[in-house]
């Protein structure tokens, strides 16, 4: 396939979105695209809201921040090899008018870069 993706919008790799009718307990045969942001990453989790709207924690495969980072050739019992760069929550849509293609990213939560986040968990302490 000279190096293309099988399922891909512009070159954007995608996530196929089945529905499934949970009353009558069957598949609809009704899909949508779920187009990642980079082709590396992956979805964590995924859940409906409401009839027409989900949850989506797109992610790449790093873990840890970048203070914990692994130094190169030091041991790496307490660091993290593939730091995090890339953690997001996305509030996405689906439509009669776009079945078959890629649903519609309506907003995010960058986990990554949360005000504050620098003090989460230190309430406790003080």
């Amino acid at each position: 396939m000279d190096g293309e993706q099988f399922e891909n919008v512009g070159g954007k790799r995608y996530l196929r979105m089945l529905e499934f009718d949970v009353k009558q307990q069957v598949w609809t045969g009704r899909s949508w695209q779920y187009v990642l942001e980079d082709n590396q990453n992956a979805i964590g989790d995924f859940n409906m809201i409401d009839d027409t709207h989900g949850l989506v924690i797109e992610r790449d495969n790093g873990e840890g921040t970048t203070d914990k980072a692994c130094v190169v050739g030091a041991p790496t019992n307490n660091c993290f090899s593939q730091v995090a760069k890339f953690k997001r929550v996305y509030k996405i849509a689906f439509s009669d008018t776009n079945v078959g293609k890629p649903v519609e990213k309506l907003s995010y939560i960058d986990l990554m870069n949360i005000s504050g986040s620098e003090q989460a968990g230190t309430q406790a302490a003080e």
